[in-house]
């Protein structure tokens, strides 16, 4: 016998699938908020300009991987340690971040999982040589224990215009 779905079985369900990840009011609960993952986004940019080892070490997953175009991927701790000896890159005046823009945000939401794609262009004084990149960002994101974790990243270099 064929099963039929009715109107409002479906009306829940996509009611549902909309609230797993729906717009909130920012403050962590025990649901998912696209608003409270949007803070976090902005925090967690904030202290990667900034390379705030211990801001980020708590926006990350202890299962972290970290994958992009000129390594191969990376745990959490390794990735730490990137950040740490940029931050004393920084602290040194051996580089210096002149722009950190991170555009063309999509969030693409899953219940308590989301993918986030971007497009951040950097320019920096690195001993003295002015550099400007841009990439093509990917990050799984998980809402777990009242918060959102970034789990994994992943960037492709892409051509500057």
């Amino acid at each position: 016998m064929k099963r039929r779905i009715q109107p409002i079985g479906l009306i829940v369900f996509v009611a549902l699938l909309v609230i797993g990840c729906g717009q909130g009011n920012g403050v962590f609960t025990d649901k998912p908020s696209r608003v409270g993952l949007l803070a976090t986004l902005d925090t967690f940019n904030l202290a990667f300009e900034k390379a705030d080892v211990k801001r980020l070490d708590a926006l990350v997953s202890d299962g972290y991987v970290h994958t992009n175009g000129s390594w191969a991927p990376i745990g959490k701790k390794e990735w730490l340690g990137y950040i740490q000896q940029r931050k004393n890159r920084l602290d040194k005046k051996e580089l210096h971040l002149l722009s950190y823009q991170v555009l063309d945000t999509k969030v693409h939401c899953h219940n308590t999982m989301a993918i986030v794609t971007s497009k951040v262009e950097v320019t920096e004084l690195d001993n003295g040589l002015r550099v400007h990149k841009a990439f093509r960002v990917t990050q799984a994101w998980s809402f777990k224990d009242g918060q959102w974790k970034r789990v994994a990243f992943q960037d492709t270099p892409i051509a500057i215009q």
